[in-house]
């Protein structure tokens, strides 16, 4: 694994890494992942799976024992904290169809187990990918719509503000910042 970038301002922080446990199947992938955290509760979380062929990617995404709401593409979890919303997009902004599985015998999922010997039903958020080639799958964990503008340019509008930003090979770049405190 090998950290990529690392920035922090006063109400974004983002980093990026990758990991070559892939890279030993034939199609030699290996997964990026940027995460931008734009403060206080915005997750933008980009994964890139890069290599060749045609293959399936499956994005996962484990919640606490919240109960939770279909909205459209998106999950929203009722959590002590206040709403918090789940959406994945494929890279031209797309919304992907979220499967949310609960307390699944066949096949085990939707099982959330803080200590040994108790386990207790959560939602587990998957989305499913079939293409050929690099796969990049953005996730907006928290308040907040992504809107692609043109190619590798976005804009990520949150309740205190919005992000510009491009997404290039996995890697996020900030372009302008409105956030406010």
């Amino acid at each position: 694994a090998k950290l990529l970038a690392w920035h922090a301002d006063g109400h974004t922080m983002h980093c990026a890494g990758e990991h070559y446990g892939y890279a030993r199947q034939s199609s030699g992938s290996v997964h990026r992942r940027a995460v931008l955290f734009v403060s206080p509760d915005t997750w933008l979380v980009v994964d890139r799976i890069s290599g060749s062929g045609a293959r399936h990617v499956r994005l996962h995404w484990q919640a606490g024992p919240f109960a939770y709401t279909r909205e459209d593409e998106r999950v929203a979890l009722e959590t002590p904290a206040g709403r918090f919303g789940v959406a994945v997009y494929d890279a031209a902004a797309q919304p992907l169809s979220i499967e949310v599985v609960e307390g699944a015998t066949e096949p085990l999922r939707g099982w959330l187990a803080r200590t040994y010997g108790r386990k207790v039903a959560a939602p587990s958020m998957s989305g499913d990918v079939e293409a050929d080639g690099p796969v990049t799958l953005i996730s907006l964990l928290g308040e907040g719509t992504l809107y692609a503008e043109n190619g590798t340019r976005y804009r990520l509008e949150t309740p205190r503000g919005a992000v510009a930003l491009s997404i290039v090979d996995g890697l996020i770049s900030l372009r302008h910042s409105e956030v406010v405190a």
